[in-house]
């Protein structure tokens, strides 16, 4: 089973704290992004893993992720190659 990582991160006074979160949850579960910037942002990620691919010391440092914890350590491009858009109303 692979498994899904979403994570976001916001700072607020305590007396805020509800407000910040209500605007977390609404960035996180309820963003609403263009269909060409999506697979553009989608591209230019899918050619950051590539280009890790092609430094030597990343490689390295893959090579021992993989070897202490397995494939599944080194998924990314897998994972980010099936990343979609979810349609949206404006489409």
């Amino acid at each position: 089973m692979a498994a899904t990582k979403v994570s976001g991160r916001m700072q607020s006074v305590s007396s805020d704290f509800a407000i910040g979160l209500d605007l977390l949850a609404d960035v996180l579960f309820e963003s609403d992004f263009p269909k060409e910037a999506f697979e553009r942002e989608r591209e230019v990620q899918l050619a950051n893993i590539q280009a890790r691919k092609d430094d030597l010391l990343k490689s390295a440092s893959v090579a021992m992720r993989r070897m202490l914890f397995g494939e599944r350590a080194t998924g990314w491009m897998r994972a980010a190659s099936r990343i979609r858009r979810r349609p949206s109303i404006a489409d």
